[in-house]
């Protein structure tokens, strides 16, 4: 037995919005500069991908190689609830018998730009045809706003979702807006394991990646793989990595229309709440009085009934949408920190290119001293996984090629600070929402 870092979910080149880079090639150079072992294929459905990975993978022992970094066959399919599905599945065969179920109920499955397509069937009947050719399914992640199984005003629990074939789903993904604290806050799920994982569309280690999971098994190939999300005969999944919550683009609530955030806020007097919203080009801050009138007020964005304060003073008319935090908050049934006893541990760490980008003081982040900044560290000390989660920080504050970029002095030891503070869980944000990521705050 031993541990494997794995990311189980990517896209192909033939989704929309993917990079054209996000071939073979591409994806084993970011794994292996993130300290990935484990990777998944992305829309294996779709016809001209599928030949791609037929032509370059491997065989290995049951495990499909390129170079040194195995594969593992997955797709992201769209039911008729809008939902979105994650699926790994065992071999090329599995994929020509589920590709033979979904495409009657399917216009785009063999479009050029089906890579992720859409299959009219309900959840329940898409589980069905998963579990018929022995493949894994579950909800993609499952909290955000759009297109996923928890979303406001879509279903409250995993049975309302896929009815008797709930019990064939034993994993969810969390989603970058997401992790283990928000969602075993729901019971329900409990049972299930947790996966974290990139939802890639470039190879960049922006992408690529940025959310992981580490196992214990005895190999990196599906049967190992299914064990260890069934928890069975020692495999098991053993941490979570992904970005803060807070990092997501869809944590806080947000106007449908101008898409600012709404930041909640303890009211500190008891002036009318009309003249204490403050409202900037980004971000709408809301007061409430007390937890009471919090929870009235998500109720009452649940029940679409708020509206927009900055479209109001344009005359239009928006609705505020939950984000992630607050619909986990409408669904939860226990307190905070109530994990079931197999629930591995979940760190909320930052990718290390958006860590030299703050250190840096830039707001570009495919900026070539970034990207020089970043080679530099992975060539001197290790993969990414290392330098964020292991590596002792007095070695990156003497760093000895902090000459090389003369503009920012204290380069390595802001990077060295984020990292340390990271690690003792002392970081500040400005959520993200409405489709905006996030952001650190750090001053340089």
């Amino acid at each position: 037995m031993q541990e494997y870092n794995a990311d189980f979910h990517l896209h192909g080149p033939h989704s929309i919005g993917v990079s054209k880079d996000m071939d073979l090639p591409h994806m084993v150079h970011g794994a292996k500069q993130k300290g990935l072992d484990l990777v998944a294929t992305g829309d294996c459905l779709h016809p001209t991908w599928l030949k791609h990975l037929k032509d370059n993978l491997e065989q290995d022992h049951g495990c499909l190689r390129y170079k040194d970094t195995c594969f593992i066959l997955q797709t992201e399919v769209e039911c008729e609830e809008s939902v979105h599905h994650v699926i790994l599945l065992p071999d090329y065969q599995a994929i020509d018998e589920l590709v033979a179920a979904f495409k009657p109920f399917s216009k785009n499955i063999e479009h050029e730009w089906g890579g992720r397509p859409r299959v009219n069937l309900s959840p329940p009947a898409i589980v069905e045809c998963v579990m018929s050719v022995g493949g894994l399914i579950g909800p993609a992640h499952a909290f955000t706003p759009f297109k996923s199984i928890f979303r406001q005003g879509k279903f409250d629990s995993l049975e309302d979702a896929y009815e008797e074939e709930a019990k064939h789903v034993h994993f969810i993904e969390l989603g970058l807006s997401a992790n283990s604290e928000y969602a075993d806050r729901i019971s329900g799920l409990h049972g299930l394991t947790f996966m974290s994982n990139s939802d890639a569309h470039s190879p960049t280690p922006q992408s690529l990646g940025r959310e992981f999971n580490t196992l214990v098994s005895e190999g990196c190939n599906f049967d190992e793989v299914h064990l260890a999300i069934m928890r069975k005969d020692g495999r098991r999944f053993t941490r979570n990595v992904g970005m803060s919550p807070k990092l997501g683009k869809y944590n806080t609530l947000f106007c449908h229309s101008c898409r600012r955030r709404i930041i909640i806020r303890r009211s500190e007097n008891s002036l009318p709440i009309m003249d204490k919203i403050k409202i900037s080009d980004d971000l709408i801050l809301h007061p409430v009085n007390s937890k009471k009138e919090y929870k009235q007020y998500l109720k009452s964005v649940d029940a679409k009934r708020i509206k927009c304060p900055a479209c109001q003073l344009e005359g239009k008319k928006s609705r505020i949408k939950l984000g992630v935090s607050e619909r986990v908050a409408l669904l939860a049934d226990q307190l905070p920190g109530t994990h079931p006893e197999h629930r591995p541990p979940y760190i909320n760490a930052i990718p290390l290119p958006e860590i030299i980008r703050v250190s840096m003081g830039i707001k570009s982040k495919s900026s070539k001293t970034l990207q020089k900044a970043y080679n530099a560290c992975i060539s001197t000390y290790g993969p990414e996984i290392y330098i964020l989660l292991t590596m002792d920080m007095e070695d990156m504050r003497k760093s000895h090629f902090q000459d090389q970029f003369p503009r920012y002095p204290q380069l390595f030891q802001n990077i060295a600070g984020i990292i340390e503070s990271f690690r003792r869980d002392e970081i500040q944000f400005k959520p993200g929402g409405g489709g905006t990521y996030g952001e650190l705050v750090f001053n340089t």
